[in-house]
């Protein structure tokens, strides 16, 4: 992995931890796993997964 990447890509550290202690995105994050077939993410599908509950719910 490239740690580097993720610096580069703006990646708000702050508002990321502020979402995983979220226990709404816990159960969201749960439901949504639920319903994949392959589980093993990479980092930057993970990253995709918060951006895209942070976009979503934050409307």
């Amino acid at each position: 992995m490239n740690e580097n990447k993720f610096t580069q890509g703006n990646l708000d550290f702050e508002k990321m931890n502020a979402t995983l202690a979220n226990p709404d995105f816990a159960n969201w994050y749960y439901n949504e796993m639920l319903n994949k077939s392959d589980v093993n993410l990479t980092m930057d599908e993970f990253v995709n997964i918060v951006n895209t509950y942070n976009s979503t719910k934050l409307q």
